[in-house]
């Protein structure tokens, strides 16, 4: 069973955590981030998510590589609102490396707690709404 949870709140804002990077939890997450951003892009909806990293998910190689792949393929008129919250401060570095490596990734922002990031979703859910009845 890989460390991949995904779940959705009752708000609407999904919160995807993980315990650990292996790869069959790389694999888990690749696979479920494309299924989603594909179905929201086809309903026009804004996916808000929180990333939620626990204390064991040290940064792979693998797991850099296929973060690279999957922000390149996702859908560019998608409306996204990622926060991310890590335990282990150490994986914010691959991440950003994995930013700079993607043209456009303004729909990220890093948080220390669960409830500030879900804030900012929150607001950012109001913005679409208003943008787009």
């Amino acid at each position: 069973m890989s460390g991949f949870i995904a779940s959705e709140r009752p708000d609407g804002i999904m919160y995807w955590r993980y315990e650990d990077l292996r790869r069959d939890t790389t694999d888990e997450w690749t696979r479920t981030l494309r299924e989603t951003t594909r179905e929201y892009d086809a309903q026009q909806k804004h996916f808000c998510c929180v990333v939620h990293f626990g204390k064991g998910a040290m940064p792979t190689p693998y797991l850099t590589t296929e973060a690279i792949k999957v922000m390149r393929d996702l859908p560019t008129t998608l409306a996204m609102s990622v926060a991310m919250v890590a335990e282990n401060n150490m994986i914010f570095g691959i991440v950003r490396f994995a930013m700079n490596k993607v043209s456009s990734t303004d729909y990220i922002r890093f948080f220390d707690t669960d409830e500030e990031a879900i804030t900012w979703l929150k607001k950012r859910q109001e913005e679409f709404v208003m943008i787009h009845p």
